[in-house]
Formats: C-alpha cells, sequence, structure tokens
C-alpha cells in the first residue's frame, strides 16, 4: 500500500491534461506526487483533500494518488449579539474553505467595570509664583489614574477590553523650593539688551528646584513676577548713554553698551573705531594683533631671551655672509668626506632653501634673514610697541622662511601683510628654536677634523674601532666637526694613557682566550680577581685587565674514541706580585665544580706558572682483548683517578692515561720521572717564549736608544721609561746594602748629569753582574710619586768637576742572549730525564709483558706437581712478587 494513503492535506488545484479533470502536487520530502482532484475542485484555489491510493504509478516509478473531499473541520469564535450580550458559536469549515454556522455553546453579558491592577501613576509639578525667589515654590502631586474598561468582540472573534474612562486620586501635595529662574528664548532673546521690554514679549523660564531638575513654563514678559523681571534685568543694566543696555558677561570686560564701543577712540592710532578692552586698552580691530602680540611678549618672552636672539644676531653679523646661490655652492662642494651618496643628497636637500649663510667661528648657519635684519634684531631687547612685534614676527615663522613669512612679504617683497597669529606659536616657537638653523660645524673644523681622522687611521688601520667611531661622527646628520676633534683628542689621551699603563705592567692588553669552534668541544673561561671572585666569558673576550687577575680556561672532549680534558692558565700575576689565597681558593672550587674526565695528583690547573695541563686517554678504538676490557673498566666510573693508572706522556705533551693500573715500584717511579720530564719540558718552553719576548723587548728598547741619541740638546726631558745604554755597572755600598750603579753620565738628551741604579728586585737585574759589557736598562718610578732619586752635585765618569746629577731607578733589559746558559742548561736537565724515563720504561714493560702472560696462562693446576693452579706455581717459584 502507498506510504501517504489516508492522510489530509490541502493541495492547490490545477488544470489537468484532461478538461473536468482537476489534479494537484504532493510534495513529501524530495518526492512529489500527483493527485487526482474530483472534477467540482475550483482550479486555482486550495482545497483539503483525503489521499487515496490508485495502485498505479508514472513513469518515474512514484505513486498516484486520488484526493476526495475530507471530512468538515470544527472550530468556536465569538460573535456580538447587539443586545450587550455575545455568544460563542461552532463554526464548520469545509474541503473547499467554506464555513458555516453550526450552533451557539454559549452566550454571556459583556462586563464594563474599573481595573485596579491596570493603574498607571504620574508626577504633576506646578510654579506657584511668591513675592520673592524665597517664597516661591513648584508644587508637587501624585497622580493615580485608574481605567474602566468594557469588553467588546475583537476582529479575530475574540472577547478583548478597551478603555472607555479613567478616574483620578490625587496624593499629598509637596512644596519643593526654587533654587534659581533662567529666562530666555523667545521674543526675548534678540531683544535682551534694548532700553525698554514689551509685556508681549514670549520667553521660557525654567524654575529649577536642584541643579539639574526644572519644571519649564512658556510665558511673556508682562506675566512674569516683578522680582524675576528685575533679575533678568540687572544682568543686563542700562549704559550710561541710556540707549541701549549691556552685557555684563562678555568676555573682554567693556563697560559700556555695543552703540558706546563702536563710537571710542583706539589708544594705539587714535582712531574712532570699535574696540575691543584688551586688559583695561581700548584697541581697535586693526590694531588688537600688535595688542595681543605686544602683551604676549612682554609676559612670555623673557627678556634672557630677547638677549640670547640678540647675541645669536651679532654673532651671525661677525660671519660670513653669502647669498642662497653662492651658500649653496660652498656647502655642496664640501662634503667630499662623506661615503654614500644618498647622504650627501639628503644634505643639500636639507640644507637648500634658505636666503642667506653664514660661515662662522663655532659652524655654518643658514636663514632667511639678510644681514641688515640681523643688525636689527641686535636692539630687540630695548624694542618696544610695532617695532618689537614686528622683529617677534620676523621669528615666529622659522628661520627657512616657506611661502605666505611674514618677514618674507614683508621685508623682501615689499607687501603689506598682517601679522602671523603669534597668540599661541609665539610662546610654543619661538622661543625654543633661534633665528638661524645650524647646518654644521665650522669650515676651519671640518679640515682639522679630517686631517686628524686620516692620520688616526694611518696609525692605528682603517678597522680600529676608534677609527671606526670618528668616522661615524663626521658621517652623522649632526656633522660636529668639533666633537670629531675632542673624540680625537680623548683617544690619543686614552691611548698614551693605556700605553703607559702597560709599559708600567699595570694592565695586560686586550686578553681574548681562543675558543674552540668544534662543536663536541666545551670550553669554559674564567677571569679570577683578587678577592676571589670569578668572571665567566662565554666568548672569552675580556679586553684589558688588571696584572693582579688570574685567566684561566677549562677545556674537555671526546673526539675520535679519546676522552681529553685541558686545564690551561693564560695569564697569571707576576711573581712581584703574586697570587692571593682567595684566588687560589676560587680556582680550587672550579677545579671541583667543572671536573669532567679526570681527577687526582696532577690534574687541574697549575697556578705557578702560565701553560697548559692535558690529561687524555688512549685512542681506544684500536684496543682489543683484554686492553679494551681494562679501558672500557677504566672509563666507566668518571672522573678517572690518574693515580691508580699509568701514564706517559704523548706525542704532542699531553698526559696518556690507561689502560692498565699502577702496581709495583715500578710504574710509580715511572710517574716520578714523568712528572719530573713534564717539569722541564714546561720551564724550556716558558723559557723559549721568554726568549721572544725579550727578543721583540730588547729590539724596541734598541731603537728608542738610537732616537734619543738623535734628540736635541735638552729637548727629551728623563721620563719613566727612557732607555739608557750603560757602559757597565759597579757595585757601591750604602748604609750598609749594595746596589749596582753606574755614572754619572752626561744625557745630551735631557741637558744634565744622570745616575742609574738598578732595580735589585726585578728577575731581568738579577741576572747583570759587574761584567764590562754594554747593558739596555729602562728608567722606572721608585714609587708611584718619586721617579728621580736623589739630586746632588757628583763628579762623571772620567774624572772632572762636581756636576749637578739627577738619580734614576733602572730595570735592565734583556736580550735572548742573556738567557742562553739558562736554556742549555735546561737542555741538559731533560735530557738526562728523558734518559732516566726511557730505561724504567723499559722495565716497567718487561714487568708488564710479564703480567699478560701470567693472565694467560690456563688456571687448572699442574697434573702430579701438587702445586695448585700455574699462578700459585709462579709465587711459590718466586718468580711474580707477592702483593704487599
Amino acid at each position: 500500500m502507498a506510504e501517504y494513503h489516508g492522510n489530509i492535506v490541502t493541495l492547490q488545484a490545477e488544470e489537468g491534461n484532461q478538461k473536468g479533470q482537476p489534479i494537484a502536487t504532493f510534495i513529501a520530502g524530495r518526492s512529489r506526487y500527483l493527485v487526482f482532484l474530483p472534477s467540482s475542485a475550483p482550479v486555482g484555489q486550495s482545497v483539503r483533500v483525503k489521499l487515496v491510493d490508485t495502485g498505479r504509478q508514472d513513469k518515474r516509478g512514484v505513486d498516484l494518488y486520488r484526493g476526495v473531499p475530507a471530512p468538515p473541520e470544527y472550530s468556536e469564535s465569538w460573535k456580538d449579539n447587539g443586545d450587550g450580550t455575545a455568544s460563542r458559536v461552532t463554526i464548520a469549515t469545509d474541503w473547499l474553505g467554506q464555513t458555516s454556522e453550526e450552533g451557539v455553546v454559549e452566550t454571556r453579558t459583556l462586563e464594563t467595570r474599573e481595573y485596579q491592577d491596570r493603574a498607571s501613576t504620574r508626577t504633576d509639578r506646578v510654579v506657584v509664583w511668591g513675592n520673592d525667589l524665597a517664597s516661591s515654590v513648584i508644587l508637587k502631586e501624585q497622580v493615580t489614574k485608574i481605567p474602566t474598561l468594557a469588553e467588546h468582540i475583537t476582529y479575530e472573534a475574540k472577547i478583548g477590553l478597551k478603555e472607555t474612562s479613567a478616574r483620578e486620586e490625587r496624593s499629598g501635595q509637596e512644596n519643593l523650593s526654587i533654587l534659581r529662574v533662567r529666562v530666555w528664548g523667545g521674543d526675548l532673546e534678540p531683544r535682551k539688551l534694548e532700553a525698554a521690554y514689551q509685556d508681549t514679549w514670549t520667553l521660557t523660564a525654567d524654575c529649577y528646584h536642584t541643579d539639574t531638575d526644572f519644571v519649564r513654563e512658556n510665558s511673556v514678559w508682562g506675566k512674569l513676577p516683578a522680582w524675576v523681571q528685575a533679575e533678568v534685568q540687572s544682568q543686563y543694566p542700562v549704559c550710561v548713554c541710556g540707549r541701549k543696555r549691556r552685557d555684563g558677561q562678555i568676555p573682554d570686560g567693556y563697560g559700556k553698551c555695543e552703540l558706546c564701543r563702536n563710537e571710542e577712540t583706539c589708544v594705539r592710532c587714535q582712531k574712532k573705531s570699535r574696540v575691543a578692552n584688551l586688559a583695561g586698552r581700548l584697541v581697535c580691530d586693526k590694531c588688537q594683533p600688535y595688542e595681543s602680540a605686544e602683551y604676549i611678549i612682554e609676559t612670555s618672552f623673557s627678556r634672557e631671551s630677547r638677549k640670547a636672539i640678540a647675541e645669536e644676531a651679532k654673532k651671525l653679523c661677525a660671519g660670513q655672509a653669502l647669498p642662497r646661490e653662492a651658500g649653496e655652492a660652498i656647502l655642496k662642494a664640501t662634503l667630499d668626506h662623506l661615503t654614500s651618496d644618498w647622504r650627501k643628497d639628503d644634505f643639500l636637500r636639507k640644507w637648500s632653501g634658505y636666503g642667506w649663510y653664514y660661515f662662522c667661528e663655532d659652524g655654518v648657519y643658514a636663514t632667511k634673514l639678510a644681514p641688515a635684519a640681523f643688525q636689527i634684531l641686535q636692539f630687540l631687547p630695548q624694542a618696544s610697541g610695532n617695532g618689537l612685534v614686528e622683529m617677534a614676527a620676523w621669528l615666529v615663522e622659522g628661520p627657512r622662511g616657506e611661502r605666505g613669512d611674514f618677514y618674507q612679504s614683508t621685508q623682501v617683497n615689499g607687501e603689506a601683510k598682517g601679522l602671523p597669529p603669534l597668540l599661541g606659536d609665539l610662546v610654543k616657537t619661538s622661543l625654543v628654536k633661534v633665528a638661524a638653523d645650524r647646518l654644521r660645524g665650522s669650515e676651519t673644523d671640518r679640515i682639522a677634523a679630517l686631517a686628524e681622522h686620516k692620520l688616526l687611521a694611518e696609525q692605528l688601520g682603517e678597522d680600529a674601532s676608534e677609527v671606526k667611531t670618528v668616522a661615524e661622527i663626521l658621517q652623522n646628520d649632526k656633522q660636529d666637526y668639533a666633537a670629531a676633534l675632542a673624540k680625537m683628542r680623548e683617544i690619543r689621551y686614552l691611548r698614551e694613557t693605556r700605553q703607559a699603563r702597560i709599559d708600567a705592567g699595570e694592565i695586560w692588553p686586550d686578553v681574548r682566550v681562543p675558543m674552540s669552534s668544534r662543536s663536541r668541544i666545551a670550553v669554559h673561561v674564567w677571569c679570577v680577581l683578587p678577592d676571589g671572585t670569578a668572571e665567566a666569558r662565554d666568548d672569552g673576550k675580556f679586553g684589558d685587565l688588571p696584572t693582579d687577575r688570574v685567566v684561566i680556561s677549562h677545556e674537555h672532549d671526546d673526539y675520535g674514541y679519546r676522552n681529553t680534558e685541558r686545564w690551561q692558565v693564560h695569564l697569571r700575576p707576576s711573581p712581584a706580585v703574586g697570587i692571593t689565597p682567595m684566588q687560589v681558593e676560587s680556582v680550587k672550587h672550579l677545579e671541583e665544580d667543572t671536573r669532567f674526565y679526570f681527577t687526582g695528583r696532577g690534574t687541574g690547573w697549575d697556578l705557578s706558572k702560565v701553560g697548559m695541563v692535558t690529561f687524555t686517554t688512549a685512542y681506544h678504538r684500536d684496543f682489543q682483548g683484554q686492553e679494551a676490557e681494562l679501558d672500557s673498566e677504566m672509563r666507566s666510573n668518571l672522573p678517572i683517578d690518574v693515580t691508580q693508572w699509568e701514564t706517559e706522556i704523548g706525542e704532542n705533551g699531553e698526559i696518556v692515561v690507561g689502560p692498565y693500573r699502577f702496581t709495583g715500584k715500578e710504574a710509580k717511579a715511572v710517574r716520578k720521572a714523568k712528572e719530573e720530564v713534564e717539569l722541564l719540558r714546561g720551564d724550556l718552553m716558558a723559557l723559549d717564549h721568554e726568549k721572544e719576548t725579550a727578543a721583540t723587548e730588547y729590539a724596541r728598547a734598541e731603537e728608542e736608544w738610537l732616537a734619543r741619541q738623535d734628540a736635541k740638546h735638552a729637548s727629551a726631558p728623563v721620563e719613566n721609561g727612557t732607555v739608557f745604554l750603560v757602559p757597565r755597572f759597579v757595585k757601591e755600598t750604602s748604609k750598609g746594602q749594595e746596589s749596582l750603579a753606574c755614572g754619572p753620565l752626561y744625557d745630551t738628551a735631557a741637558g744634565h748629569q744622570v745616575k742609574l741604579v738598578l732595580d735589585s728586585f726585578s728577575a731581568e737585574s738579577q741576572r747583570v753582574t759587574e761584567a764590562s759589557r754594554d747593558v739596555l736598562v729602562r728608567v722606572r718610578p721608585r714609587s708611584s710619586a718619586q721617579l728621580r732619586l736623589f739630586e746632588g752635585f757628583l763628579r762623571p765618569m772620567g774624572g772632572g768637576q762636581k756636576q749637578k746629577t739627577f738619580g734614576y731607578f733602572a730595570k735592565a733589559v734583556l736580550g735572548p742572549k742573556d738567557l742562553d746558559s739558562q736554556s742549555k742548561e735546561l737542555e741538559v736537565k731533560l735530557a738526562e730525564a728523558e734518559a732516566s724515563l726511557k730505561k724504567l720504561k723499559l722495565a716497567a714493560a718487561k714487568i708488564k709483558n710479564e703480567r699478560k702472560q701470567d693472565a694467560s696462562i690456563a688456571e687448572p693446576p699442574i697434573q702430579g706437581s701438587g702445586l695448585g693452579t700455574m699462578a700459585e706455581a709462579l709465587k711459590k717459584a718466586g718468580l711474580v712478587e707477592k702483593k704487599k
């Protein structure tokens, strides 16, 4: 059976293919069904039918239905009977939508009554005028409105309510005091300055009982109480002329009516015209800008500011003034020092467009003002009246002088132009700006700065940070050449001071510790201060450091099947200064905190000298069998205690640990010999480094001595660091103390006798004897405040009369040859130590091979011997040393 058989639906009747057979379309979901309607169904109207399955389908396979008239639908509605009653009737609607009344269900009377629940409340406020403000009140009442509603039949055939009348109930009255009355609007507003008011003029009166709440009355002038009229008229008193009233609230405080204002005489031009009251002075509209401007100038443009502009005008008059074309040409021709074409163009763009250019001692200035204008501006502090105002107007629109500028229009173009709006601009603009814009430094400073910068670059190199700093000043927007010169003086002073501190041994210059870029190497660097504070640097760059610091680094890596750890002392204080206990303690803490692979005697930083301590494991990738097992055992528990394992010196001087443990006195002897060889090698390396440094210092001292020999008579005083070539030193005894001294010698460069006493505290001086060979020495102060040891009259070397002589402390400058004997002595000791180590290693290797053989012998007992295992047999035979 079809799905929708028996459903009642409303459909639109349509004309079918056959005449007299209307049809309709029934849509359900996404399907459309054809329905055959009764022949009486009106085409074009909606009908309500019941679907009946025909048992057939169309070409699409969709069911076909027939529609039969549906049963009537019943509903109820109300109707008015016209006699004060209403009836509820039953309405039948057939399948064509036609209705008919079927019968009355009930009849009732339509009521009319008051509805208290629909009452509304309002507040009435009425003004009751008294004899004055105090006796006038606002009468306030609460009014409740109760409606009377009657029942009726609505257009929807339902019973509804409509209002037929209402009753009001009033509560007790409340009197509100009137605070003020505002009268405005209507005919009164445009006529309030008339001498006499008319009773018929309309107006509005607002009576306020709070600051914001009021009662409004629309009335006429004649109905206002007399006291309100008097109050309104008091705001506009009649002028002394009797013709008009005047407004007492006008901004300028003029005390007469507008007719009188138009007939006053201006105090500035003495002409009759409409005036304004400016601080008690009556000024016409034409003179008002000058009066206002002069008032602002006198109150806000201080005398000090005027004097500053006058001084500026005086300075610019003293410079060289050039008109626009010449000034711009000079500026364009003096920009060769700029490296950027864009910056050159930018400067020329910003510097162009001024009327005049002034080349002064302190810089180049540009402005719209001609020299004649600056001659006048020198008298700005003494100016007054219109002259003061116009001079200020020259300045208020800035030094460049754009189109429409007051100075340009009146003084250059000769036009008659009103003043610019000075009231705000004068204070905000002209007081913070000047008569001319400073474009750059002076030409004299520019030439000097460029020459000095070139010399500095030749001395330090183009890439030096100081040279780049000065270059930035010469390239920036200010073009402040005086600042560049000052910066270069500062740089020279700092470099000279720094070099003096370097020469005196107070600082190490530009300390940088090399950092590895390899990913599997970890490097940490510290600078330890005398108080024990450790400062770390990730990049290893410390800059200049005082020579009382200790600079150390720790490094570890596991490259190439090898574990390596390095402790390096890069810088340490000299023996004369010494390392503080706090520094030693801080380094110990760093050792414990950073130790990675190795521990035990010999590991860590050796603070007795500058150098590196390196421990490493053997290249264990090549190990096999028992050696691989021993090495793996050693590296399985980090850090490795090096005192428990055999060590040897590697090809690069590092200490190689393992894989065999120390056993017996032979291994201990080898270790002690290795330590001695390592110490001797370190001493020899340090001495070689000292010889290289000595060669450089000796060559430098020789150059300084030769330069001093060429100096003119008495042109080079003896200073800290002065070099002398001394023929010989002899022992002298003074107050029980021996010292090596030379002289007195006549120093041509200083122009007087010099005696030199050798500094016996320095290591270099201790190597100097009474040998007759020449010795280079360098003068140094005895203390921070004492350069000369003494002054006196001594006899020169070689005899003659006594002459005034100055004594100085001197430190020997050693050459590489002075260290040769010590170097040879160390080489002999090192060769002997290496030979001894070799013998000990051969003996230890022999014992090691025996132990390897013992380890490879099987453990079963020897058959028939009764001696137990092979190892026990060897011990009983005395071939293996028993452990103590």
